[in-house]
């Protein structure tokens, strides 16, 4: 689909594929031209996701499946086949960068928001600007930086979420706890409900991309921390509740290797009290017999701070081919930005849209759960706004510090001061 025969996009698609490994909407709909396609010039778009099975994704999967199949009938002439990648994760991105390296990229690609910019830098997204006009109303004007690459549009984030804190009702109730509000709260709350059946809280703090750093980021943002400014009081304190949390046995030994997947698991078994997590798992802990539990934001080191939650979410991209193609692929994206496409693809998802008008047809169905998330949201915080393609840089260097403090190795501070060296270095370029 790319170039194939000059050095300089070989070499491109070489450190591509190194900084992808390496690494780990709303849309109005724009009313371009309808794609016609004839029998005899029929078009086939690919697409690539990381929902690889009805097994595994059941939902999601099937309910992007009702969308292309509606797609197609509306359109004939256009046809969808799907690609999925068999082994999600890290293999995913293994995957992208490969095709990418080859020039063997699907016509549509749904990619972790935290990537775009990485794949985008290398030329090999089309700028949705030229093939239509463009328009994302999202829930907040930050969102939009993470379907945009220096300044222009290079996907659409049909659906976000965030994290937030859950817990036990009934756990909570027996102690005579009500859910914490403050970072004082949740470590005196986390310490009162640890016992020899359940720990006070459970969370994510592998040094991997989506882990650690992506759970401390609404304690570190939302008490004025950065990413960029580790040494700060507000960051070093925020990483302080974390070694407290260890210090006073409120959490799991073993959590500095814990992804997203073994807290929820820990709090659906009641051996935690509490989690730190995101919406995706509503599905999951909605079936478990007997567990009644609740959600509110994050808890904040000082009250009235307004809770910054880090965007999650993916976005779907238009990598580069020819512009039939490109014009086809784009014309899907805009389906799928339809307001009840959207809400369906949401809802499979366990996430929220993000096209505003969708948002009502949501809310008919939606958890009366997802208000803390919703809340946190409005203050959202794209984690490559200010660090583009180096995010997955600065996310290990501050993954392995919060682990060397969590085992006790080094202190918050002289953690944070060793990741700091490391995030200037990466910030000049070296």
């Amino acid at each position: 689909m790319l170039h194939k025969n000059t050095s300089a996009h070989r070499t491109g698609r070489t450190r591509l594929l190194a900084a992808l490994v390496a690494a780990g909407s709303a849309v109005g709909i724009v009313g371009i031209p309808t794609v016609q396609a004839s029998a005899s010039s029929s078009i086939v778009l690919t697409e690539t996701s990381y929902y690889t099975s009805v097994d595994q994704n059941g939902p999601i999967y099937s309910a992007l499946n009702t969308v292309f199949s509606n797609f197609e009938k509306s359109h004939p002439g256009i046809t969808i086949k799907r690609e999925d990648i068999v082994n999600s994760g890290n293999n995913y991105l293994t995957e992208v960068a490969a095709e990418a390296a080859a020039g063997t990229l699907p016509d549509i690609l749904m990619l972790d928001n935290p990537t775009v910019p990485t794949l985008a830098s290398y030329g090999v997204l089309t700028p949705l600007s030229t093939l239509g006009r463009t328009a994302i109303p999202t829930l907040g004007a930050a969102q939009q930086g993470e379907a945009k690459f220096n300044g222009q549009i290079v996907g659409y984030p049909l659906y976000t979420n965030t994290i937030a804190l859950f817990y036990n009702k009934a756990m909570l109730a027996a102690a005579n706890i009500q859910p914490p509000t403050t970072w004082a709260q949740l470590l005196t709350d986390a310490k009162a409900l640890t016992t020899s059946q359940h720990y006070g809280i459970a969370f994510s703090a592998e040094a991997c991309s989506g882990c650690g750093v992506w759970t401390i980021l609404p304690f570190l943002l939302t008490n004025g921390g950065s990413l960029t400014h580790l040494t700060s009081p507000q960051s070093v304190q925020a990483l302080t509740l974390w070694t407290d949390l260890v210090k006073e046995g409120a959490v799991d030994k073993d959590f500095t290797n814990w992804n997203q997947g073994q807290p929820e698991a820990a709090f659906a078994a009641d051996k935690a009290a509490m989690m730190i997590n995101g919406p995706w798992f509503f599905g999951t802990l909605n079936s478990v017999k007997g567990l009644n539990y609740g959600v509110v934001e994050i808890p904040v080191n000082t009250p009235g701070q307004n809770v910054v939650g880090p965007i999650g979410g993916e976005v779907w991209t238009i990598p580069k081919s020819n512009p039939t193609t490109e014009k086809a692929a784009f014309e899907l994206l805009n389906y799928m930005a339809q307001p009840s496409a959207d809400a369906a693809l949401a809802t499979a998802s366990g996430d929220i849209p993000t096209v505003q008008a969708a948002i009502p047809i949501w809310r008919k169905t939606a958890n009366p759960l997802y208000s803390p998330f919703l809340a946190e949201l409005k203050h959202g915080f794209v984690r490559t706004g200010t660090l583009g393609v180096l995010y997955p840089r600065v996310e290990t260097a501050v993954g392995n510090a919060i682990v060397a403090a969590l085992i006790g190795k080094q202190t918050p501070a002289a953690a944070f001061a060793s990741a700091q060296t490391q995030v200037n270095s990466i910030l000049e370029g070296n």
